[in-house]
């Protein structure tokens, strides 16, 4: 389909020259106008795919203004075409985030070129803002869902619980609900998986806290008699906002599955500008035929899909993931961490 151009020049001559060179470029001009008040009129009433604005126009309005207003409401890339190419103009100008601008006279290759740049641009843009707001619906409607069932659920788990307290159930009808809590708690365990994952990669990476990070996930998940050894100093890990999730998932799995477990350190240490980040405890460990299989979205060792979760959370941050420990001795978890995303906190001292 042949692009639609908007031509915006009080200069009749100057005008009528970058319409037909429009034509011999294979373009379809779409009108023209005079003045910003004018323009932003054209644009509204011929929906251009592009927009040829010069900066300086008769009237009150100036193209910048202009062009501004036309993209704020009708979403049509401009390129600002000027014989004015001081810094005030050109701040002034950046200012509005146009899709081109060209110093007149300019040559037909130049504002092929030009015009091909902002179109490109702009679908571009067009797409990631459309896919940005799919991705926004599907969301919402996903939490409203996770939410709705997972209320559901807790409800039927009360109603579980006042049949089991009934005096007149035999052994079996007892069997038969404890089995029906356990499908309701994975159900439950389920619907937290796909909320968190979810969030993986929604936000920028931020620097982050270590020493607060794995504070705060010890008191949430871990009983009292299991002792948290933070030997890291002050660090910070530059990842993605879920990184202490990570944590959650580590404390949490040594905590259900080691069995024995009553200590875990964390350890850091730097070597080849590589961060080497250490999360052992002093469980039974994990058996050498479960490691294959360890952070696999279908089979899981320890606490569910929370290994792959770690692993998914890691990667997008570039890090990598390996469990080193030796059974029986305890589970021993390794993390990678690039160059330039770690560091001691301000006062504090690394090893």
């Amino acid at each position: 389909m042949t692009n639609r151009i908007l031509i915006v020049e009080d200069e009749v001559v100057i005008s009528m020259e970058i319409e037909s060179v429009l034509q011999q470029l294979g373009y379809q001009v779409a009108g023209s106008a005079m003045t910003g008040e004018d323009a932003i009129v054209r644009a509204a009433e011929t929906r251009p795919d592009l927009i040829l604005m010069d900066i300086r126009l008769k009237g009150d309005m100036d193209g910048i203004t202009a062009a501004d207003r036309i993209y704020r409401l009708y979403k049509v890339p401009v390129i600002f075409l000027t014989a004015h190419s001081d810094q005030k103009t050109l701040d002034k100008a950046i200012a509005v985030h146009p899709f081109g601008y060209l110093i007149k006279p300019f040559r037909k290759n130049e504002l092929y070129t030009a015009i091909e740049i902002a179109l490109y641009k702009h679908r571009a843009l067009s797409a990631e803002q459309e896919l940005k707001r799919e991705l926004f619906k599907a969301n919402v409607i996903d939490h409203i869902i996770q939410y709705d069932i997972f209320n559901k659920t807790l409800a039927i788990s009360g109603y579980l619980e006042l049949i089991h307290l009934d005096a007149s159930q035999d052994e079996s009808d007892r069997e038969y609900i404890r089995k029906s809590q356990d499908l309701v708690q994975h159900i439950r365990k389920r619907i937290r998986f796909e909320e968190e994952y979810s969030r993986i990669g929604q936000k920028k990476a931020e620097w982050q806290n270590l020493e607060e990070i794995i504070r705060a996930a010890a008191d949430a998940v871990l009983p009292a008699q299991v002792k948290v050894e933070n030997e890291t100093g002050m660090l910070e890990i530059y990842a993605d906002p879920l990184f202490s999730l990570v944590f959650s998932r580590f404390f949490e799995n040594s905590s259900h599955h080691g069995r024995t477990v009553d200590r875990i350190r964390i350890l850091f240490h730097s070597c080849d500008n590589k961060g080497y980040l250490s999360i052992e405890d002093n469980g039974v460990g994990i058996p050498d035929d479960a490691k294959k299989n360890l952070f696999s979205h279908d089979i899981q060792y320890g606490s569910g899909k929370g290994l792959f979760l770690v692993q998914e959370i890691l990667q997008i941050s570039g890090m990598t993931i390996r469990e080193t420990g030796e059974p029986p001795a305890g589970a021993r978890f390794e993390i990678i961490i690039p160059e330039g995303q770690f560091r001691e906190k301000p006062d504090g001292g690394m090893r």
